[in-house]
């Protein structure tokens, strides 16, 4: 896999495979697989799961711990959440529709975008992340006598 990445990089341009192994954990992709296919799948999971924290923490659903999350973001932060799931939401769909219609020259546009934009994404990303390991930094209480759900 390694030499079939190589050739491929230097051919489009393509970051390093230790960069998109950082990035994407790309590493263990099979030898006789489609290189840039499966790095495609790579960058639409991680992408996607990300994705999913942003977007419920945008929209909450009844789960205590999205709920007490959530409610730490600020209105300053909110701006910057939804810019995030925005640019999520454009990887993720560029390679759903590169799962139905491949080429090579798509893969590499989504590889390069995907690769940039994931990196510009990071520090925000953190920050969000820290927001929502603050919200078990203390012992959370959960009342015991939670009344009639039905």
């Amino acid at each position: 896999m390694k030499d079939k990445y190589e050739k491929l990089r230097k051919k489009h341009g393509l970051p390093s495979l230790g960069e998109m192994d950082a990035a994407f954990e790309v590493g263990s992709i099979e030898k006789d697989a489609n290189v840039l296919r499966e790095i495609a799948k790579r960058i639409y999971d991680k992408v996607d799961s990300y994705t999913q924290v942003f977007e419920s923490l945008i929209h909450p659903d009844s789960r205590f711990s999205v709920m007490l999350e959530a409610s730490l973001i600020t209105p300053k932060e909110r701006p910057v959440l939804n810019q995030l799931y925005n640019k999520g939401m454009r990887i993720t769909r560029e390679a759903l529709e590169l799962g139905v219609d491949y080429n090579e020259e798509k893969a590499v546009r989504l590889i390069k975008n995907s690769y940039k934009e994931w990196n510009s994404m990071k520090p925000e990303m953190i920050s969000i992340i820290g927001k929502m390991k603050k919200a078990w930094s203390e012992q959370v209480k959960i009342e015991e006598d939670r009344g009639y759900f039905g």
